[in-house]
């Protein structure tokens, strides 16, 4: 903008003060010739004159000259204050700011965009900014999009701020966040563009999308368990009565491994709650040893292999939730 406004003040000075001296010449000029044919005179007093009129010239073109100098002056200093101003606050922002002119290139890269994209102000100038540190599936609408820009400075990313995807020095891709506005220099179309890296909202924004499967899920896992418990209940408890009506010791036995089952799946119901809540593991006092065994037995219960044990009789015992223990012994 500081230099847009340097060469339109600049042009202004020149449109109006150039004018003006010509008029005034051309005043002094006509008042000189209606005075010289108007008078008789000698050839004496008509060089007199005509001094007169030359010095008259020099002298309003050394005033005028003089102001469009201090005019320019002026708006040199205004434009190296201006610059000043711009390149501190665009070197302390935190984001990157990044300006091309009509052609694409890249007129100005601050030391954000060098931290950002891994390039250095002098490797990044002169360079296309779309090819440069744009992935290359974009690379087509970008080139129909600033075909229009270049022409009346309107665009489909003018004046948003739109999400994209920008590659670092070293090919890594990563989600960015642009805010790009049009600035005309020099009858020329250029973009400022304010770039943020957004890898750590999207991160944030992917958790927050995981916590809330995980709260569904743990919604839907407590009503299953809330059911499947109250099903081995049921069965628990026709199971009981069945095995005191047993006819013999062999029924019993067998009746008394599936209520052993039927608890150890009202175990894994109680874990289903627990995650469904966020509740803490239910810990008691458990001979680690004897759950080791029955643990071993059951998951090996149906096939073909057989379990040794060198459980030590002096083993102590541990608080931990016997569900969970069960479960890990299963799995392994």
């Amino acid at each position: 903008d500081a230099e847009f406004d340097y060469e339109d003040h600049k042009e202004r000075s020149k449109n109006t003060i150039l004018p003006a001296m010509i008029l005034l010449l051309f005043f002094v000029s006509g008042w000189f010739f209606t005075e010289f044919s108007e008078t008789a005179i000698d050839s004496a007093q008509s060089h007199r004159m005509f001094a007169i009129l030359i010095v008259l010239i020099l002298c309003v073109s050394t005033i005028l000259f003089f102001s469009y100098r201090h005019i320019s002056r002026e708006s040199r200093k205004r434009l190296r204050e201006s610059e000043d101003k711009f390149h501190a606050i665009s070197s302390a922002a935190a984001d990157a700011v990044v300006l091309i002119d009509d052609r694409g290139s890249i007129v100005f890269w601050n030391r954000a965009a060098e931290k950002m994209f891994g390039y250095s102000s002098d490797e990044a100038l002169g360079k296309e900014l779309h090819t440069f540190v744009v992935p290359d599936r974009f690379h087509e609408p970008y080139r129909r999009g600033f075909t229009k820009f270049r022409a009346t400075g309107q665009g489909p990313a003018v004046n948003k701020t739109l999400e994209f995807q920008a590659l670092k020095k070293d090919g890594t891709e990563f989600p960015i966040e642009v805010s790009t506005s049009a600035i005309r220099i020099r009858n020329r179309w250029h973009s400022a563009g304010i770039i943020r890296d957004i890898t750590g909202r999207k991160l944030q924004e992917a958790e927050q999308i995981r916590t809330q499967k995980l709260e569904s899920l743990g919604v839907l896992a407590g009503g299953i368990a809330h059911d499947f418990n109250n099903i081995l209940t049921a069965i628990m408890n026709n199971i009981s009565l069945a095995k005191m009506s047993a006819a013999d010791e062999k029924t019993g036995h067998r009746l008394s491994a599936a209520i052993h089952a039927i608890v150890r799946a009202q175990g894994l119901t109680r874990q289903l709650l627990t995650f469904s809540v966020g509740g803490s593991p239910v810990k008691k006092k458990i001979a680690i040893g004897k759950l080791l065994s029955e643990s071993t037995e059951f998951s090996l219960r149906g096939s073909r292999l057989k379990s040794v044990y060198s459980i030590p009789d002096d083993l102590w015992p541990v608080y931990a939730d016997e569900s969970q223990i069960n479960q890990v012994i299963s799995n392994l």
